[in-house]
């Protein structure tokens, strides 16, 4: 008795279920739920798309979704969910009444290549180790490590370490911060010798470390307190890059590789080659020489989407609304070479003179095609069919179509000759150094495209995940022959930052 009372009421609660469906639908209407396959559990927030018209919706909490007032006819569905395969389905749509669809959504497999799982325990120990011994709070990390890991220049080596963040440009490490400090605080160093900075866009001692490749360095020292034998001038700490040296290890040494990889987003190869060569000269090995060049270029595509919001009261609720919208897809590449040198003489354990040049080069250039379209949000010039979708009046749109090229390209010389000499307990060392560094922009043009208010028409927006789903206009009104030319400018020149000063003996 109790199972009869039971299924009746699953029944009646079922019946009323479908009844909250179907009483508000109109016409022409598509409803349906998606689904895992494997445990049957609805999936929120999966993405359906009516294909023939591009119209989007998410499915709510409980895997549910709805498309309405649709004529009669064929549609295709296309559902997406992270982490599952995309699922096509086709419905009919009658002239009147709703049409019921299930979508069971399979889970993908990913099929793996193989992987190797490398360690860096001794480039790690050699760090610790090296760091136990400091008379101040400093962090270090040696080649070997920065060999096993994906790296492409010091910036990104270096950002591995506590306390240090990353600043990026273009998917690349290029500033280092520590311990929160502006980068202009902080002191760069190669091999004791005080680095200059190209200038540019940042101004004072920021360095821009992605000119240097990873495979020119040694070691790298992040010291966050000062000895007094240090000059006292960082605020957040010094970073201090140390290059190889023939007395590093015994005998003769030869290092290099050459690395490619296939990059999705540009479609395009990108090229990594370096060598390193050492060797101890003399009939007493007193004399060593370490050299090396490298040479990487990367190619990137990003595309940037960006828009600005008014709030407005739409119905008695406060909904930000967006009055611009800026599509900018780049491409562009980023190209490194340098090379080192490591000249040293050691007579004796007492003495030590070494020369040490170094030479890096690097360039980039994007090129950037912006189109910014820019409406009236006001609440009367807003047509709108969901609370997060609609239209916006055309004759207060515009739009603005732009090209940017730019080739920027920066050169870091650094020349230290030092010589080290041990009486008892006590050393002098005496260091000259000289660094200069100079950022070119060899050009950076741009073009701009312009048309008149009205002439983009009517802009359909869809922004219900926040994330716009659809921002789109008529191209049979916004066509190329209602931009007229606007403004063109082009600029030239290059920034020198002053050598850097010598060290004081």
């Amino acid at each position: 008795m109790k199972t009869q009372c039971h299924q009746r009421l699953a029944r009646y609660v079922a019946a009323l279920s479908l009844g909250a469906l179907v009483l508000p639908l109109h016409a022409g209407d598509i409803v349906g739920t998606v689904a895992d396959t494997t445990n049957r559990g609805f999936l929120p927030g999966a993405t359906v798309t009516l294909v023939q018209s591009g119209r989007t919706e998410a499915t709510d909490s409980a895997g549910r979704f709805q498309f309405s007032d649709l004529p009669a006819g064929q549609y295709s569905l296309k559902v997406s969910y992270l982490g599952y395969e995309d699922k096509m389905l086709d419905v009919s749509v009658t002239a009147s009444g709703a049409v019921p669809v299930a979508i069971q959504m399979g889970q993908a497999v990913v099929e793996l290549d193989k992987y190797v799982v490398e360690g860096y325990r001794e480039g790690r120990s050699r760090a610790l180790q090296q760091k136990r011994n400091q008379t101040n709070i400093s962090d270090i990390i040696a080649s070997d490590a920065i060999g096993n890991l994906p790296d492409r220049n010091v910036a990104e080596a270096v950002s591995r370490l506590p306390g240090v963040s990353l600043s990026l440009q273009q998917g690349e490490g290029r500033y280092v911060s520590i311990r929160g400090v502006e980068p202009n605080l902080n002191q760069v160093t190669l091999d004791g010798a005080t680095m200059a900075s190209p200038g540019g866009t940042r101004l004072g001692r920021a360095t821009p470390l992605d000119t240097l490749g990873a495979s020119q360095i040694s070691q790298i020292e992040v010291i966050k307190s000062t000895t007094p034998d240090m000059d006292a001038n960082s605020l957040g700490g010094t970073l201090n890059i140390k290059t190889a040296s023939a007395f590093d290890r015994k005998g003769r040494f030869i290092a290099g590789g050459v690395t490619g990889n296939y990059n999705e987003t540009s479609e395009k190869y990108n090229l990594e080659a370096q060598l390193t060569f050492s060797d101890i000269y003399g009939k007493d090995g007193s004399w060593g020489l370490t050299a090396n060049v490298n040479y990487d270029k990367r190619y990137f595509e990003n595309h940037l989407v960006q828009a600005s919001w008014n709030l407005r009261n739409v119905g008695g609720i406060d909904r930000y609304l967006p009055n611009d919208f800026q599509l900018k897809p780049e491409v562009g590449n980023t190209k490194r070479y340098g090379t080192s040198f490591n000249l040293e003489f050691r007579p004796d354990k007492t003495l030590r003179l070494y020369l040490r040049p170094n030479y890096s080069f690097s360039s980039n250039y994007e090129n950037t095609f912006e189109t910014n379209v820019s409406v009236d949000n006001s609440l009367q010039y807003v047509t709108f069919t969901t609370p997060t979708s609609g239209t916006y009046a055309g004759s207060r749109a515009r739009t603005e179509r732009r090209e940017l090229r730019r080739l920027y390209e920066q050169d870091l010389f650094t020349l230290a000759g030092s010589f080290e000499k041990t009486l008892g307990d006590f050393k002098i060392e005496g260091m000259l150094t000289h660094s200069d560094a100079k950022e070119t922009r060899v050009y950076d043009k741009s073009r701009e495209f312009r048309n008149a208010t009205g002439d983009t028409g009517p802009v359909q927006f869809d922004f219900s995940n926040f994330d716009f789903t659809r921002w789109s206009v008529d191209p049979t009104i916004d066509t190329p022959a209602k931009y007229p030319f606007a403004a063109r400018a082009t600029t030239t020149g290059s920034s020198t930052r002053a050598p850097a000063l010598p060290k004081s003996m």
